[in-house]
């Protein structure tokens, strides 16, 4: 069967969240939803984290500095607001990004610069989708020395190409 680049490109890049259920022998986490990102092609997966609940942590590098982080996360109860407040102390220019429901579910998203304690700068966008009892969470983190025409281009390619899917209703054959 041929595949096009895309949908195999798509296809590749799903491998590691099927590793991940797969090495956890957490059969549950096939019905739990996911969000996905069509990423970059030179990005590395560098920490993956999974918790018992289900909840886990995927980090992934980027070239130039860059890093991407997802979250599932059933109890997260708080806002993107309250994110940067806890994560983020002293980031400015906060700004809500209007961005239709990722696949019909609500979906609330920010953009802000941080200046971390060795005084290098960072353009962060968060996004957060409630799907069903669990919170997604997208996590941007791009050094502005990549210039931020360039960031909001890349970052919003990976906006545009998320969706939630839930591993146990999709069509990926």
């Amino acid at each position: 069967m041929f595949l096009s680049s895309q949908r195999f490109r798509l296809s590749f890049l799903l491998v590691p969240l099927l590793v991940v259920f797969f090495s956890s022998g957490l059969a549950d986490d096939f019905s739990r939803p996911l969000l996905f990102v069509s990423l970059p092609e030179d990005t590395q997966m560098i920490e993956n984290v999974q918790f018992e609940d289900g909840s886990f942590i995927q980090t992934y590098q980027l070239g130039g500095g860059a890093h991407i982080t997802l979250l599932r996360d059933a109890d997260f109860g708080m806002t993107l607001r309250d994110l940067v407040s806890s994560e983020w102390e002293g980031a400015v220019s906060v700004s809500p990004l209007k961005l239709d429901p990722i696949s019909g579910q609500k979906t609330d998203a920010v953009r802000f610069k941080y200046t971390d304690s060795d005084l290098e700068s960072f353009l962060i966008t968060l996004i957060s989708v409630s799907a069903g009892h669990d919170t997604l969470i997208f996590e941007a983190v791009f050094p502005t020395r990549n210039g931020e025409e360039q960031i909001n281009a890349i970052v919003d390619k990976m906006l545009q190409s998320m969706s939630v899917i839930n591993m146990s209703e999709s069509n990926l054959g």
